[in-house]
């Protein structure tokens, strides 16, 4: 196979494995999007998005010994690197089927691919990872867009490879960001294709079956008679670009926080010391939620306004600008020794941290990088108030300490 194979699919899928995550659980938001596309700002890319996809590159070009592009940094030449060494320990030396950045048709819409970051067939196992350059956490267990990948691989090739109900499937999510020890998820080629059947496969169908809603359809449930479903949520709604505008979403929101009517309808919210304590908890946990439900309305609006719209109440000024800085730093400095000044007056100089020293070492697990860290310590967390169904768990031993501790940080005494 030739790993630096490329093609004319379109680049992004109706159905795409990287939001499976998404559409398999709230099935409405396909047609739904299609319907209100003309609401929608243009799909501009992230300052994230376009880092990662220059990530992605730099590695791609480490793995098949092409020329690194000029705009890659220190971290990712080092991380891509990383990455490079694990997938390429996946391939092993023996000669085996494998690919990088490569377009598989996806096995439950074969007229569009997805693209696999990596996969090889070596020593009688599937391997399929993919890199990440984010910070967000993404488990590779249970992970529908690493299942539906190895599935339309697996798929792809047919009868060249022997996959047998046990042949194993390892699916590995890399952040290297995170960690660079990550855990695989592996299964085997029956286990991985009664997951995709049961989570996958049958919400592709029933998205695919459904005929096209009317334009500029708002309604918070699907028409009459749609097996489709709207499944607002904090991690489903995070990235769909229908956020905004979507009814049903309000609609949560509004039954989960009702003293946000109040916002929308203009009037003063009410006092917060006249709600009961179970409202006033409910309403400071659910502060994410509220932040991210108002985040997509702003960032839907301000689009639009960019984008030239006229909205009422929303207009484009000009920002306060940056800090000062100098134009010429070099002319500036010249001037200032000839001033008087000294090179420690007029130079900030300071040692970088552990974590920009982890960035700069070209092999953390050298002696003398070992040497280097035990030089690090990271002081303990201080007590902190989250919601009960936090992860940590709750400080239990020397609970006055702690409280004590909580007291003198706030300024307060209980």
């Amino acid at each position: 196979m030739n790993p630096t194979a490329h093609d004319t699919a379109p680049a992004h899928s109706r159905l795409s494995p990287s939001h499976a995550y998404q559409w398999t659980a709230c099935t409405a938001s396909i047609p739904f999007r299609a319907a209100n596309q003309h609401r929608l700002p243009k799909d501009t890319s992230s300052k994230a998005s376009i880092e990662g996809t220059k990530a992605h590159t730099v590695c791609e070009c480490i793995i098949l010994g092409q020329p690194i592009p000029d705009y890659a940094t220190k971290e990712m030449i080092l991380l891509g690197q990383a990455y490079a060494d694990y997938v390429l320990g996946q391939r092993g030396d023996a000669p085996s089927e494998w690919g990088v950045e490569h377009r598989a048709t996806l096995f439950y819409l074969p007229s569009e691919r997805g693209t696999v970051d990596f996969f090889a067939w070596s020593g009688g196992k599937v391997y399929v990872t993919d890199y990440k350059y984010g910070y967000g956490v993404v488990d590779s267990e249970n992970n529908k867009q690493m299942a539906s990948y190895a599935r339309s691989i697996i798929e792809e090739q047919d009868l060249m490879w022997d996959i047998r109900d046990d042949t194993e499937i390892v699916m590995t999510i890399f952040q290297p960001r995170i960690t660079l020890s990550p855990s695989p998820w592996t299964i085997t080629w029956r286990e991985l294709k009664a997951f995709t059947d049961a989570e996958v496969l049958p919400k592709a169908q029933i998205i695919l079956a459904e005929k096209p809603w009317p334009r500029g359809y708002d309604e918070a449930t699907p028409p009459p008679g749609s097996p489709l479903v709207f499944a607002p949520g904090d991690k489903v709604c995070k990235f769909c670009p229908a956020y905004g505008i979507c009814q049903a979403r309000q609609n949560d929101m509004m039954q989960e926080f009702p003293e946000l009517e109040a916002l929308l309808q203009g009037e003063a919210l009410p006092d917060w010391q006249k709600l009961t304590l179970e409202r006033q908890v409910a309403i400071v946990n659910g502060r994410k939620s509220i932040d991210g439900w108002l985040d997509s309305m702003t960032n839907h609006l301000d689009t639009m306004v960019k984008e030239g719209a006229k909205i009422p109440g929303r207009k484009i000024v000009r920002s306060k600008g940056g800090h000062r800085r100098w134009t010429d730093p070099i002319t500036a400095a010249e001037k200032m020794l000839g001033m008087g000044l000294t090179d420690d007056d007029i130079y900030d100089k300071k040692l970088v941290t552990p974590a920009a020293a982890e960035k700069l070492l070209p092999d953390r697990k050298s002696d003398g990088a070992k040497a280097l860290f035990t030089l690090v310590e990271k002081p303990a967390g201080a007590p902190i108030v989250v919601p009960e169904d936090d992860d940590r768990p709750a400080i239990s031993d020397e609970v006055g300490a702690a409280l004590d501790e909580l007291c003198i940080e706030g300024g307060d005494e209980l």
